[in-house]
């Protein structure tokens, strides 16, 4: 478990398949009560978009070896950060998931319920489409793990 005291970084791992508003995450930084440049996101999806994307923030099961090495510099760049915090928001079987949840520094890790919970301290009995509810628990238990103040 965590050191007490405040919250100062966060890292995402989101899943595209299971959520259709992405930038939900974003408003983690207000509930959090952290700023921004301390919310790191990065979202796997299963393929490339057909239209070119603005986003940088995406990865995709091409960027690994069949060793499992990661070629990806984003994803080696979120590995190579400590957080206070991770949360894993996917809730099917997937190994790349699994594998950079399991390598991420962080002092807690949440996840789904559906997630291999060998990976996470704390499991969320939410489906992965009520963001809403989610952001709810994280911010009643983070509030409660990191004693810093939530909103009310």
């Amino acid at each position: 478990m965590p050191e007490t005291g405040s919250l100062k970084t966060v890292a995402v791992l989101v899943n595209c398949m299971e959520i259709n508003d992405l930038d939900c995450f974003l408003r983690l930084t207000d509930a959090l009560q952290i700023a921004e440049k301390d919310l790191k996101i990065i979202y796997y999806c299963q393929e490339k978009d057909e239209l070119p994307s603005m986003r940088q923030d995406r990865f995709y099961p091409n960027e690994f070896s069949w060793k499992g090495t990661v070629l990806n510099p984003l994803v080696k760049e979120f590995l190579d950060r400590e957080y206070d915090l991770l949360i894993g928001y996917y809730t099917h079987e997937n190994i790349l998931l699994h594998t950079i949840s399991a390598l991420a520094k962080a002092s807690l890790k949440v996840g789904l319920k559906g997630s291999d919970e060998k990976l996470f301290d704390l499991i969320f009995d939410v489906k992965s489409e009520n963001f809403k509810a989610f952001e709810e628990e994280l911010v009643k238990y983070t509030g409660i793990i990191f004693k810093h103040k939530t909103r009310s």
